[in-house]
């Protein structure tokens, strides 16, 4: 079970994401919160979080870096990776995005699936899309 808290105020906008699984117990929870003021709130509409399980992080970490192009292309920026505490091969990777449609389609893309599937992602990624409200 995963739950995403997210509280505005008029000047800063504050993420911050409590990843709780309930079997095995698991708890991810990141002790800062992420702050966007100014132009990057006005840019970041969204985001892109997508979790999947990894072979071996080593190898997947430059690749996803070598994709940043792609990620750019598709109006995604800031990437953010986190690592399950209790499960290493477990990936959790955060991007802010400035139109759901176009992270939706970059997010179903052939170019990422043959990316993961090349850098040793193990098992089919749980995709969120979110917008602001």
């Amino acid at each position: 079970m995963g739950a995403l808290f997210v509280g505005a105020d008029s000047k800063h906008f504050k993420v911050r994401c409590h990843l709780i699984a309930a079997h095995p117990p698991l708890r991810v929870v990141p002790p800062n919160s992420y702050i966007l003021s100014g132009k990057q709130m006005e840019e970041a509409m969204g985001m892109l979080i997508i979790r999947h399980k990894v072979k071996d992080y080593d190898k997947w970490r430059p690749m996803f870096d070598e994709h940043s192009l792609m990620q750019k292309a598709a109006g995604l920026s800031n990437p953010r990776v986190f690592r399950s505490a209790d499960d290493k091969s477990e990936i959790v990777v955060v991007f802010d995005t400035k139109d759901t449609k176009r992270a939706k389609d970059f997010a179903a893309s052939p170019d990422l699936r043959e990316t993961m599937a090349k850098a040793g992602v193990m098992d089919d990624p749980t995709i969120f899309f979110l917008e602001s409200v």
